[in-house]
Formats: C-alpha cells, structure tokens, sequence
C-alpha cells in the first residue's frame, strides 16, 4: 500500500487488481506501479469534506502506458471520481507478464480519498500553502518531546552541496543506510558535537514526463536542545526535487517523530582540555 499526503490531504493507494489478461498462458504475473503522480483533491470535494473510494479500470498497455478508463466503482461522487481517472491516466505501469514477455492487460487500481487534520503543519486539510494556521506551533510526540521548525537555517545552497559536505566531514558519523523501496534509500549522519542528525532521503524518481540529469534527494536535519523539563526538537529541510515529493518526506518524517520518535543521539563528548586550560 502507498499512501500520498498533499497539504493535509491523504490519498492511499492500494493493490492493483488484475482481472483479465490479453493471452491464455498460465505462467502469467498481474500488472504493477511504476510511475506514480499523487491525485488532485477538488477544493470543493475538500470544502464539502467529500471522501470516498474509487475503482478504476484501465488496459495496460505492453509498453505500460494505460487506456480504456471506466470507473468500475464510484466513490460517491463524480469530483473524486473524475479526480481518479485524472490521476490514473498519467500514471505509467509496469506491464504484465507472460512467460517473461510484456503482455498487455486489464487491471483495477482502487483510490481511497480521505480528509485528515494535518498535525504536524497546523493546517486544516484542503487549506493552500501559505495560508498554515497556528504557524511555528509547537508539536508535542508521544514521549512528551516538543517538535518545532528550526529558526536557524541548514545553509546549504542545495540537499546534495550538503550531503558532499557530510560526507567529507569527519566529524558526521553515518549511522546507517538502509533501502526504502526500489528506488529510495535513507541514511542518517549524526554529529555529535551538534546534538543533530540528518535524514537523507535519495531517490532516482526523475521528473514526470521526462527523465532528467538527476535523482531526487531530501535532506532533514534535527538538532536536539535539551531544556530542564523537556527536550525540543528542531526541524529544518533543504531539498532538490519536485516540490509535492519535498513536501511528502517532510510530512512523513513529521508524523514518524510525533508517533514514534528515535532515540535522542547522546550528548556531546566533553571538550578536551588544550595547553594553557585548567579541567
């Protein structure tokens, strides 16, 4: 299951449904996602708070492009519905195969819109960018930290001028890496001296209607400030890619840290003495 989170608005995507193929041979596997563009919510759907799922037929192509759109299931109402065939018609497949060879067949891929309150920015679902409420809010996690936007910016022109400079400082330990999906990765770079860590997110997801120089790369830094009663959090993103993608891994690594926050990073060693010091 995918799960696409634009300014509030959750659209979840679930397994494509295969229901017929082009071809009778049995050694056959069901069509899969290749490309995805999150759909439009219709401002009026989030105005009247109209959820609903949606079935949607399409043939997919042996080159993965899909046709033949029919709303196998309605939602309910004719936006969310439109809104999904919208979607699903930009959207590119990885083919069906038989016997190893691209087939062409016919899938059903379900779209659920549902409204949810976005915590982590304060802003009711549906409301446009630049008009966040209770802007710089502080955000409190399970564990009784506080999560707040960083005042003080990362200060880096661009994710990968930064991430060049983590991986040539030796004072950034690479804590892990690990491999999201086929296409994502994260790594995470601490710094003890800062009591920060940096959550890197590389994809090679390219631009939509055609692949450019480079991959995708979301950089997110925390610094841990620990007060006499409670330890804030402070968040701050630079990031080299399509602006709804930016916007996902922040509104993802958000709700990770409310519902259930890392460790905080130890702190930092004592400084060493130098010549002419006491202690």
């Amino acid at each position: 299951m995918c799960s696409f989170r634009t300014h509030g608005l959750r659209v979840v995507l679930l397994t494509i449904f295969a229901i017929a193929s082009s071809t009778s041979h049995a050694a056959c596997t069901d069509p899969t996602y290749a490309k995805l563009k999150p759909p439009v919510y219709p401002p009026s759907a989030v105005s009247a708070k109209t959820e609903g799922r949606a079935l949607i037929e399409v043939t997919v192509s042996v080159d993965g492009v899909p046709s033949d759109f029919i709303v196998r299931q309605s939602s309910g109402s004719a936006e969310l519905d439109q809104a999904a065939l919208a979607a699903v018609s930009e959207w590119r497949f990885n083919p069906a195969l038989c016997n190893g060879r691209p087939a062409r067949a016919k899938a059903v891929v379900p779209l659920d819109f549902n409204l949810t309150e976005d915590e982590a920015t304060g802003r009711l679902a549906g409301t446009p960018p630049g008009e966040t409420a209770n802007a710089g809010r502080v955000i409190a996690t399970k564990d009784n930290r506080e999560l707040l936007a960083d005042k003080e910016p990362i200060g880096a022109a661009s994710a990968a001028a930064l991430l060049e400079r983590l991986q040539k400082d030796e004072s950034a330990i690479r804590i892990h890496s690990r491999r999201i999906d086929t296409s994502t990765t994260l790594s995470e770079y601490l710094k003890p001296e800062d009591v920060a860590v940096f959550d890197v997110i590389q994809s090679t997801e390219h631009g939509w209607n055609a692949v450019n120089g480079g991959g995708w790369t979301s950089i997110i830094r925390t610094r841990y400030v620990t007060g006499a009663h409670v330890t804030r959090e402070l968040y701050a993103q630079v990031c080299d890619g399509d602006s709804d993608w930016c916007e996902l891994q922040l509104a993802s690594f958000l709700q990770v840290m409310r519902e259930d926050p890392p460790p905080i990073p130890p702190p930092p060693p004592p400084r060493r003495s130098v010549s002419g010091e006491r202690g």
